[in-house]
Formats: structure tokens, C-alpha cells, sequence
């Protein structure tokens, strides 16, 4: 930060507000020697943050709050934050900026002049183009080499200019008459004509560069080192100061502020001229300003510059820093107090103590007998009006009507950190080595003990008496303490460690200020923040001196801060940027702040002493916030494709003065149940949305400070899938439902159908058991009525046969019944165990061609294949008197083939047709659907082929 060290400052501002009457009234060209005016810093954007060059030829602001400029070749658009390229028209020497009342971007130069309205460039004028404005009524005023032209709601209309010389500087007065220069030549355009201005011999100067027009109907006109002003209908010559080395300013650029200031820039800084004062805005050495070529004011009115060495904003000062009159190697302040009168008086480092004067600066304090230079670590007005001083190896002093004396310097308390005068009027002496207390008897400090009675010995950094009269002491390391009774007690809940401050709020809370943060007797603020210094305001905020700024928290959310345990978002920093020039001194002592009766705060530093006025430090913009979402279609609808699996919204907020403070809440209403937690992040991303429509919210503000008013949205409908749309759910729901009712009645069907199988599978086997074991019991029960009568031999062997005949036949039924036996190759080994068993006086072969392991036998093939195989087995051991029978069963392509042979007496098909066992055969065939073939001659034997369907889908293997 600059500041105002020179001696004759006092007395230039004295006369500029001396002459401030007067100048008003009248202009009196008055140059001064250059002063240096400390209420401004510089914020500067470079290469370094993004800039694309250091060249910035113009700037301009539109209407929803970006910072557009021509850096180099390129075109960038600025939120505070982030440097955005942005395409131009065409390649060209492009001069200027300007933006119109819509939010269009105008762009001029050799081209021509091009305007910008949110998705394409346009052409307004093809001519090169020096000069552009647009007015509040929509009009827009261009001029070129020799034409000025205007375009309003009733058309365009062009002016040439009466005289061939070029137009070389342009501007417009608060009576909207455009001033245009032309070598030496002044002309003003009245709407329909142009009048040369007639300028006196002081003011002919060669060659006018630039002109610019003031609020009050002020008009300057400039050449590369003269100036001249037309005030109240006269010219001027405004003489222009030299630099130090004797050498004009060379004047590169003009703006007329409206409260009335002419900034002037040149090629090495940068001056702010008011009723004919030349003060110079910053020293080289501290912040130069090198080559402005631009110059203009934001909505807030701070003044922006476009120079040979990047973008920059002037900012005002909102802290004051007060530094000695003559420089010293260290201008730390180590104590600070205030008299009744609101006098500040500071101790400086190693330099002793000083005053404030009103001029800005410090000067040694006027009293006798202190030495040259002393370390003063605690200051404290006394109820008599007498200064007490506490120092660093040099004990107790007090100062009374101009002389100085030295009270005490006992070892124990010759490095004093802490001084304070209790209500009954007592003097209280914090130091290295313990706490005591002033005998103003003796001249001398007594001992204050601890619990136990011993002289307390650690470090002793602050005190505070609250308003019940309790003395509460802040030591090092070993926390908070409470004086009662001239006794040093230690309290439970007490703060631990090291107290650096402290301080009781206006609700009686007391905080200390240790170097692990804020800290109060009922809770702990966690942090990084270093706290050395509190202090409370009367605009119902506490400022916080922390390791490198001042903290300003609102004194409302302790109680909130106190139940999450961290240190709040609703706080704001003043650095550098707000004019701290350095860090707030942490020495360990407990007087480096102090507030004067008229609310203002003074802060010691580590450079000079820090003063805040808190009525005039700004308040969070929250009105003037605005959230630009960022590629919104012109609808304000988005429309998201199928398949989208991240949407991301991009915003920001034009913000200048802390961008790194603005915080963002967003909430995508149909999704979120509430808006998130406020973040620095610039964007929201949103995964695997359902499809449907929502709308989507984002607000900012300022460090936890107010939401901005109105809140940015869009539309947002996220389109389905063919297969997520109403009309495909609902076919897929009939054809659904279709499908399971045709299943539902296809297994219905066929559980009926299974149920009529068991029902005819049921008839079957009583049938069976009706013909076979029904007339088997019936014979036995008619040989057992002959054998009563004859009692024969014969007819037991007959009863016996049947019966063996009836249970083998049972014996058939329980086989083929049983599930176990489900297989061909079950089937078959079956059969072998009846061949061998009906012939026993025959030899017999049984083979199998093909593989039945895995094949199944249904129990319908079970249960007609068996009688068959029997009865032609009972045929051939009762008829044939075969000595050899050959049986073959093969399996092929889902069909089994059984063929038996013998070697009897063979037969005679037509004269057995009519029997009863090959009628059953036949049936027993046509029931499972295959084919039966008996083939015989008498005397050359007989051979029966049958072929039956096995299961569809089941194939064999076939051996040849």
C-alpha cells in the first residue's frame, strides 16, 4: 500500500480544501508539486493469471456484469475469476469496445464495426471505424476518418465532416453534443451541424490526441503533454507537471469521472486531477502503473485501466495505515492506547513512543524524560489521565504533565506484557515472570500468588476485567485464569494453552484469542486461524486479527459457531487488497488494539498502525449479484438426448472486488429435496437422471453473507428411450399380459390334458387287471369249485400255474409303474429276465444295436411293449417247438425296432386272425403308434417285426 510520507502532505490537502470553494465556482489552473494519495490500491491481471497478453488496448463492461477486453489479438470476457476466449469476426486491427443497453458487444476497428448478440457477429459498418458510444435511448454514435454517423430508431444518418482532415479523438458531453478533434482543430456536432470551437492562443495547441467530457459539462481536451478545459463557456490551459527528472508527462489517455475527477494517464503512471491538483496515485517502487491506453469506471465506480502491463483495477482504501514521518527500520507497533479525548498514542518498535496526528502519519509523543529508544510493550490511560507504560527491559513508566518517570524496574517485572487499571483504581502488571499489582505507597510491584500461595511465575500476556468486576488473566501456556481475592485460580471449564487476547462481547461472553483460534469459556472454535487481537464494533460485528488479514465476522452466528466447532463461513477478509499493508502484529502482549469514542478501530501491524472505519467498509452486493449460467439455449430450455449419463451445469458470478468469496447454492427442483451447502465450486453435475422434466436453480453470494435476490434457472427435460416411453410400457404391459394368459391357459390345457392321460393311464391298468388277474382269479375260483367235486390232482397244478401267472403279471404292473425304471436300457434288461424265464427249453440270443442308456421309456411304452414281448415269447415256447430263437432290438433315429425269429414249425397267418392274443398285440401297436409285421411258413419258422415311436428329440446311435 502506498502511503503519505510526505511532509508537505498535511499541507496540500489542507490547501486543495482550502481552495475547494473556489474552485468550484470558477476554474483556476493550479499545478502543485506531485503528492502521492494513499486511499487507493492496485489489483492487477496478467499473463500470469490467465491473460492472454499483457497489451490490453480496451475494455468494457455489459449489462449482465462481464469485464470484456482486447488483449493483444485476442478477445476475452472476464468474471473476476477465469479469462474466457472469445471468437472474433475476423483477423484485423481491432481499436475498441463498447457495449449497448441490450447486453450487445460492439467491436470496432479498421474492419469496421461488428456487434455481438449472444450467438452471432452482425455488421453495422464496413468503413474503419475510430470511435463508438451507445446511448441509454438505444442510439449508437461512430465515427470514422471523416463521417460521423448515428443509428437510432429512426434510421441511420451519416455526417461528413466539413474539412478533409481526419478525426483523431471523439467524445460525447452530458448534453449529448459529440466532441470531435482534428489536428488543432476543436469541432462540436449540435445533432445536425458541426461548430468549430474558437479556443484561445493558450489552448492552440498542435495536435489534440484525446478529449473527454465530464457529468458537470466539463470538457477536456489533450495533446501527448499539454491539457486544456472548457468550464462555464472558457478555455484553459492546465499546466502539466514534470516528472521528477524534469521530462512532460506524456499523456496517453483521458476519462471524466462523474464525481467530477479527471483521471489522467500516461506512460509511466497514472495521476488523478481535481481543481488543478497533480497528486500521483501510487509510487513506482510499490505498485508501478506503466502505459495506460485505457481508462474507464464499472456500475460501482471504481476506476479500471487497461495498460502495457496488464488489466488493472483501482481500488479505494478501507483501511488507513499510519506510518511514521521519518522512516525507521522497523515500524512494528507494539502497544496501543486511547485517551479520554480519543487521542491514540502507539509504541513502536525499538523507537519509543508516538501520537496520531490527523495529517495521517505518527510523531514521537512530546515528553520528557524517556529515553531514545524503548521497546514499549503495554500503553494504559490511567483515571487521572496519566500514561503507563510497560516495557521490554526497562520495567514501569508513567507519564504525567509532560515528564516521565520510571515507577519500577523490579527483576521479576522488568519485561512487562500487560497493563490495566481495575475498578477500584489498582494498577495491574502482567510480565515474564508473573501478575502484580502497583503499590503506589512504596513505588514498587507486590507479587499476586497463585492457589497454593507461591508467587505465580509464568508468563503473563493479557488481561480483562468484565463487567461484574472479575479479573480474568490470559498467561502463556497454562490457559485462562480467574483473579479473585488477590489470588490466581484456575477455573473449570477453563481455556488451555496459549492466550494470546482477549475480550467480552456485549451478551457478557468472554473469547480469548489463542494461536489455535477463537475460543470462549463455554465452547472451543476449531481452526487454523493465528488469533491475536479482538475487537468489537458498533455495527454488531467483531474483528479478528489473524496471522496474515483482519477478520470481520458477524457477532450474530457465536452461538452457531460454538455448536458445530469450526470457524464460520459468514466472515470476511480485509488484506492488502483493502489496504493492510502488512500482517497484524502478534507479539504475545495485550494491547495492540483500541477504539476511539468516534467507533473507529486501530489495529497494530507489523508495518505502521491499521485504522478501520466500520460504517464505511461495504456490505456484501448482494443485490447486484447475478448468476450466468453458461451454454443455456435461447428457450432457457435444455434439452438432454437418451442415454445421458452426466448432465453438467456451468455458472459463474461477475465478481470483482474477492471472487474467490463468492459461494454458489443450487437445487434441481424434481430431484433435490432442498438447495446444497454454499461452495466455490462453478459447476453442478448430475448422474444417470430419470427421464422427465425439471428445473434447475443456482444462487450466489458472498462468504455466507445474503443470497443474491433473484435466482438463475433453466428447463431441463431429459428425453427416454423408445423403451421408456408411455406407449411402449404400455404395449409391453399387454403384450405381457397377453402372453401370460396364453401361457396360463396353455398350462391349464395341459394339466387338463395330463389329467385325461392319468384318467385313461388309470383305465388302462384296471382293464389290465380286469383281464388278467380278474379271469386268472376267476378260473382259480372255478378249478377250486371242480376240485371240491373231484378232488384231482390236475386241477391244483392248474390253480397253481394261474397263480404264478397272476403274479408275474402284478409283478409287470409294479414295474412298469415305478418311475425308477424310466429308461430303454431299464426297458431291455427287462425283457432278457422274460425271455430267459419263458424260454427255458429253447436257446435264445437277445441283442441291442445302438446306445438306450440315456434314452427314456415312457410309461405308455413300458406298458404295451411288455405284453407284446410276452405274448409272442408265450406263443412261440406253447406253438413253435423251436430249438433256437433269436431276438434284436435296435435303436435308430427315435424309433425302436424289436425283432423276433424262431426255428419252429412256423404258421398260418390267415388261420390265426381271429386269435385273441394277436388281436391284443395289434391294439397294444396301434395304441403307441407303431407298426407290427409277422411273417411265417409252415415248417420254416417265424418272425414278428415291431417298429414303435420313442420320444421326440431322442436319438440313438446306430451299430450296423
Amino acid at each position: 500500500m502506498s502511503t503519505w510520507r510526505s511532509k508537505g502532505g498535511a499541507w496540500l490537502a489542507g490547501l486543495a480544501l482550502l481552495l475547494t470553494p473556489v474552485l468550484a465556482k470558477e476554474f483556476l489552473p493550479l499545478t502543485i508539486p506531485s503528492g502521492l494519495v494513499e486511499d487507493y490500491s492496485v489489483c492487477r491481471w496478467s499473463m500470469e493469471d490467465g491473460l492472454p497478453d499483457n497489451e490490453v488496448r480496451a475494455f468494457c463492461f455489459t449489462s449482465d456484469g462481464f469485464l470484456w477486453c482486447l488483449a493483444g489479438e485476442r478477445l476475452v470476457c472476464f468474471d473476476g475469476v477465469t479469462f474466457v476466449p472469445h471468437e472474433m469476426p475476423k483477423a484485423a486491427s481491432w481499436q475498441g469496445l463498447a457495449a449497448d443497453r441490450t447486453g450487445g458487444l460492439w467491436l470496432y476497428g479498421e474492419r469496421g464495426a461488428y456487434r455481438w448478440s449472444g450467438t452471432k457477429w452482425t455488421a453495422a459498418l464496413h468503413d474503419p471505424v475510430r470511435w463508438l458510444h451507445t446511448a441509454t435511448n438505444d442510439a449508437v454514435w461512430a465515427a470514422t476518418a471523416h463521417t460521423l454517423w448515428i443509428r437510432d430508431q429512426h434510421g441511420e444518418k451519416s455526417f461528413p465532416l466539413p474539412v478533409p482532415e481526419s478525426i483523431q479523438a471523439v467524445t460525447l458531453d452530458a448534453a449529448r453534443q459529440v466532441w470531435l478533434a482534428t489536428g488543432a482543430q476543436l469541432w462540436r456536432f449540435t445533432g445536425s451541424e458541426f461548430r468549430t470551437e474558437v479556443l484561445p492562443d493558450d489552448c492552440s495547441l498542435t495536435n489534440f490526441t484525446h478529449l473527454a467530457a465530464g457529468r458537470d459539462g466539463t470538457v477536456w481536451a489533450a495533446a501527448s503533454d499539454a491539457l486544456c478545459c472548457k468550464r462555464q463557456g472558457h478555455w484553459a490551459r492546465v499546466p502539466v507537471p514534470a516528472d521528477a527528472e524534469g521530462r512532460h508527462l506524456e499523456l496517453t489517455s483521458l476519462y471524466a469521472a462523474d464525481d467530477g475527477v479527471l483521471w489522467v494517464g500516461t506512460e509511466r503512471t497514472l495521476y488523478r486531477m481535481r481543481y488543478g491538483l497533480w497528486p500521483e496515485v501510487l509510487q513506482h517502487e510499490q505498485s508501478p502503473i506503466r502505459a495506460v491506453r485505457c481508462l474507464g469506471t464499472a456500475s460501482d465506480g471504481r476506476l479500471w485501466m487497461g495498460t502495457g502491463n496488464g488489466l488493472l483495477q483501482l481500488r479505494r482504501r478501507y483501511i488507513r495505515t499510519y506510518l511514521t514521518t521519518e522512516p525507521l527500520r522497523n515500524e512494528t507497533i507494539t502497544a496501543l492506547a486511547v485517551d479520554a479525548a480519543g487521542n491514540v498514542v502507539a509504541g513502536v518498535a525499538d523507537a519509543g513512543l508516538y501520537q496520531v496526528r490527523p495529517a495521517g502519519d505518527l510523531v514521537p509523543w512530546p515528553q520528557q524524560g524517556l529515553p531514545d529508544r524503548l521497546w514499549i510493550a503495554a500503553l494504559t490511560f490511567g483515571s487521572d489521565g496519566a500514561l503507563w507504560l510497560g516495557t521490554r527491559g526497562d520495567g514501569l513508566w508513567r507519564c504525567r504533565d509532560g515528564q516521565a518517570e520510571q515507577i519500577s524496574a523490579t527483576p521479576a517485572a522488568v519485561n512487562i506484557n500487560v497493563l490495566l487499571e481495575d475498578h477500584r483504581g489498582r494498577l495491574l502488571v502482567g510480565a515474564d515472570r508473573g501478575l502484580f499489582v502497583l503499590d503506589e505507597r512504596r513505588h514498587a510491584l507486590v507479587d499476586v500468588p497463585d492457589a497454593e500461595g507461591h508467587a505465580y511465575r509464568h508468563r503473563v500476556n493479557t488481561l480483562l476485567e468484565n463487567h461484574t468486576g472479575q479479573l480474568w488473566v490470559g498467561t502463556q501456556n497454562n490457559g485462562l485464569l480467574l483473579h479473585t481475592t488477590n489470588t490466581l485460580w484456575r477455573q473449570r471449564p477453563a481455556v488451555a494453552g496459549t492466550i494470546l487476547a482477549l475480550h467480552e462481547d456485549g451478551a457478557h461472553e468472554l473469547w480469548a484469542g489463542t494461536p489455535d483460534g477463537l475460543k470462549s469459556t463455554n465452547g472451543t472454535l476449531a481452526g487454523d486461524e493465528y488469533v491475536s487481537q479482538i475487537l468489537e464494533d458498533n455495527t454488531g460485528h467483531f474483528w479478528v486479527g489473524a496471522r496474515h488479514d483482519l477478520l470481520r465476522v458477524p457477532v450474530q452466528p457465536l452461538d452457531v459457531w460454538r455448536k458445530v466447532q469450526a470457524m464460520p463461513d459468514e466472515l470476511r477478509r480485509f488484506g492488502n487488497n483493502e489496504g493492510l499493508s502488512a500482517a497484524p502484529s502478534a507479539s504475545g502482549t495485550g494491547h495492540l488494539t483500541a477504539k476511539t469514542p468516534d467507533g473507529r478501530l486501530w489495529f497494530a501491524t507489523q508495518q505502521g498502525l491499521a485504522m478501520v472505519d466500520p460504517w464505511k467498509t461495504p456490505e456484501w452486493p448482494a443485490e447486484n449479484l447475478r448468476v450466468v449460467l453458461q451454454a443455456v439455449p435461447v428457450d432457457r430450455v435444455l434439452r438432454v438426448p437418451p442415454g445421458t449419463r452426466n448432465v453438467t451445469f456451468r455458472f459463474t458470478a461477475p465478481y470483482f472486488d474477492e471472487p474467490e468469496a463468492v459461494r454458489f447454492s443450487w437445487k434441481l427442483r424434481g430431484f433435490d429435496a432442498d438447495f446444497t451447502e454454499p461452495t466455490a465450486e462453478r459447476k453442478a453435475i448430475y448422474a444417470q437422471l430419470p427421464p422427465g422434466s425439471y428445473h434447475f436453480g443456482v444462487r450466489a453470494g458472498v462468504n455466507g453473507g445474503p443470497w443474491s435476490r433473484t435466482e438463475t434457472g433453466v428447463m431441463v427435460i431429459v428425453a427416454p428411450f423408445f423403451w421408456q416411453m408411455w406407449w411402449w410400457r404400455s404395449a409391453v404391459f399387454i403384450a405381457g399380459a397377453g402372453v401370460a394368459v396364453l401361457i396360463a391357459l396353455g398350462l391349464y390345457r395341459w394339466r387338463i390334458r395330463r389329467r385325461l392321460q392319468i384318467e385313461q393311464l388309470r383305465l388302462r391298468i384296471a382293464r389290465d387287471l380286469h383281464d388278467e388277474i380278474g379271469a386268472n382269479l376267476g378260473g382259480i375260483a372255478l378249478l377250486l369249485g371242480a376240485a371240491e367235486q373231484s378232488q384231482g390232482a390236475e386241477v391244483l397244478q392248474r390253480i397253481r400255474a394261474i397263480t404264478l401267472q397272476s403274479i408275474a403279471t402284478l409283478q409287470d404292473l409294479v414295474w412298469m409303474i415305478d418311475p425308477v425304471h424310466d429308461s430303454l436300457a431299464d426297458l431291455l434288461q427287462r425283457m432278457r429276465d422274460i425271455a430267459a424265464d419263458l424260454l427255458p427249453a429253447s436257446t435264445h440270443e437277445f441283442t441291442v444295436t445302438g446306445e438306450p442308456a440315456h434314452v427314456p421309456a415312457p410309461l405308455e411304452l413300458r406298458r404295451n411293449i411288455l405284453p407284446i414281448f410276452k405274448e409272442a415269447l408265450h406263443n412261440i415256447g406253447k406253438h413253435a417247438h423251436a430249438r433256437h430263437v433269436a431276438i434284436a432290438v435296435t435303436v435308430k433315429s427315435n424309433r425302436l425296432l424289436l425283432s423276433i425269429h424262431d426255428d419252429g414249425i412256423g404258421l398260418n397267418p390267415a388261420a390265426t386272425t381271429h386269435g385273441h392274443g394277436l388281436r391284443n398285440m395289434q391294439h397294444r401297436t396301434k395304441e403307441l403308434g407303431g407298426q407290427l409285421h409277422i411273417t411265417s411258413q409252415p415248417g420254416h419258422g417265424t418272425t414278428l417285426g415291431l417298429e414303435l415311436p420313442l420320444q421326440p428329440g431322442i436319438t440313438g446311435k446306430v451299430e450296423t
